[in-house]
């Protein structure tokens, strides 16, 4: 009976000492989202200029191990840069998971 109630203690303690930045708020926030989908790029050169349906999202190294929401449908992924092959594949965003692209361009 001790063991559970220093247990409940310190977690409370703990609890009491964490920054506000975790809070039910912001963990409510997480919840809302976690069933969007997702855009995962991981492209190389870094410095590799990244389209979502023609529109600029960001440099491959400013994306990368960055979850993007998207609406669900079909989307055109393009990664291009000077002096490289430029690369675009399509895909269709659901709610079951990310849609993840590991490029590698090659160079012209």
């Amino acid at each position: 009976m001790k063991h559970k109630l220093f247990a409940m203690a310190l977690g409370l303690a703990l609890l009491w000492t964490l920054p506000d930045v975790v809070s039910a708020q912001a963990l409510t926030g997480v919840a809302q989202h976690r069933f969007e989908p997702t855009l995962i790029v991981d492209a190389r050169p870094l410095e590799a200029q990244v389209l979502l349906d023609g529109r600029p999202i960001g440099l491959a190294g400013a994306l990368a191990a960055r979850a993007i929401t998207v609406t669900p449908g079909p989307h055109t992924v393009e990664i291009g840069a000077p002096g490289f092959v430029p690369y675009a594949e399509r895909f269709v965003a659901d709610r079951t998971g990310a849609n993840q692209f590991v490029v590698t361009l090659a160079p012209q």
